[in-house]
Formats: C-alpha cells, sequence, structure tokens
C-alpha cells in the first residue's frame, strides 16, 4: 500500500481534520460542525481519502429511530510521521 500525501498548507480545514483523526477521534457532521467549523464532512473525508488517507465510516443509531454516519483514521494511517513544515501555517484563521 502506497503512502498517502498530505494536504497542501493552505488546505486549513482538512489539515484541521487530518490532525483530528491522526489523535484517534471519531467525527459525526455534527461534531465535525461545532468543534471544527466543518459543514461538509463527508466532502472532506472524500478528499482525504483521495490523498491515499485510510479513513471508515459506520452507520450509528441515533436516540430518535434515525442514525448518522461517524468517521475515524485507520491507526496504521495515523502512525505516519508528519513532514516537518506540515501544516505549520493552518491554525492561523
Amino acid at each position: 500500500m502506497s503512502q498517502p500525501t498530505y494536504p497542501k498548507v493552505a488546505q486549513k480545514q482538512l489539515w484541521r481534520l487530518l490532525e483530528a483523526f491522526r489523535r484517534g477521534e471519531r467525527l459525526s457532521t455534527l461534531s465535525a460542525l461545532v468543534t471544527y467549523r466543518c459543514g461538509a464532512l463527508s466532502q472532506r473525508v472524500g478528499d482525504l481519502k483521495a490523498l491515499g488517507w485510510d479513513i471508515r465510516s459506520e452507520s450509528v443509531p441515533n436516540e430518535d429511530d434515525g442514525y448518522h454516519f461517524e468517521y475515524w483514521l485507520m491507526p496504521d494511517n495515523a502512525q505516519l510521521p508528519k513532514p516537518a513544515n506540515a501544516g505549520e501555517k493552518c491554525h492561523a484563521d
């Protein structure tokens, strides 16, 4: 399996989400919106998958008989070293 590539420095939202996934966070659309101001989580997950990141999802039941999806990064990907200057400008809004 080839190594995933990192987002460009200017892709701030992708960096925030990737850092959260690398910390082991499982994100839903609501948690991504509230915590990382990302209203299009499934699209951003698609962007990260296109870069080679092994992000998985599962349907989780809600209390109101509905469901939502949660996304997470597979542990093998989370351990990959981060480039020295990776995302260093992504925290400045």
